[in-house]
C-alpha cells in the first residue's frame, strides 16, 4: 500500500519537474532573447561598444532572471524529493525481498514439519495396530485362563468325587 503511494507520488513528482524544466528552458530562451535584442538596440541607437538597456527592458531581464532562479530552485527541490522517494522505495523493495527470503525459509520448515507429522502418524498407525492386537492376544488368553479354570474346577470336583470313593 505504502509502496503504491511512493510511486504515484513519485509519478506526480516527476510529472511536475517535467513541467518546472520546460518553463526552465522557456524562461531561458526568453532571456537569451531579450539579452540578444537588447545588444541589437543598443547597436541600433549608435551605442558604440557599450549596450545600454532600457530601464523596463531590464526590468523584464530581471524578473525573467529572478522567474528562472526560482524555477531552478524549484526544480532541485523536485530532484530531492524524487530521490528521497526513490530511496524510500529502494528501502521498501529490500523489505519485501527480505520478508520474501523469510516467507520462502517458513515455507521450507513447514514443509519438513508437515513430513514429520506424516512419520508420526504413520508411527501412530503402527503402535495402534499393534495395541490392538495385543489386546486381542490378552483377551484370548483372558478366555483360555478361563477355560482352563473351569477345567481344573471339573478336575478338582473328580479329583474330590474319586478321593472320596476311594475312601
Amino acid at each position: 500500500m505504502e509502496r503504491d503511494t511512493l510511486k504515484q507520488q513519485m509519478t506526480s513528482l516527476e510529472i511536475q519537474l517535467t513541467t518546472v524544466r520546460t518553463e526552465l528552458q522557456t524562461l531561458q530562451e526568453l532571456t537569451d532573447s531579450s539579452q540578444s535584442q537588447q545588444t541589437s538596440d543598443g547597436m541600433k541607437g549608435g551605442d558604440t561598444g557599450s549596450t545600454m538597456i532600457q530601464p523596463d527592458l531590464q526590468k523584464k531581464i530581471d524578473k525573467l532572471n529572478d522567474e528562472l532562479k526560482a524555477k531552478e530552485d524549484q526544480l532541485a527541490a523536485k530532484d530531492a524529493e524524487l530521490k528521497d522517494l526513490q530511496d524510500k522505495i529502494d528501502a521498501l523493495n529490500q523489505q519485501l525481498a527480505d520478508k520474501d527470503a523469510t516467507i520462502e525459509t517458513l515455507n521450507g520448515k513447514i514443509a519438513e514439519l508437515e513430513k514429520k507429522i506424516e512419520t508420526f502418524e504413520s508411527q501412530v498407525d503402527s503402535l495402534t495396530a499393534k495395541v490392538n492386537e495385543l489386546t486381542q492376544q490378552l483377551a484370548d488368553s483372558q478366555a483360555e485362563k478361563q477355560k482352563l479354570s473351569e477345567v481344573l474346577d471339573v478336575v478338582e470336583k473328580n479329583v474330590a468325587t474319586l478321593t472320596a470313593l476311594v475312601e
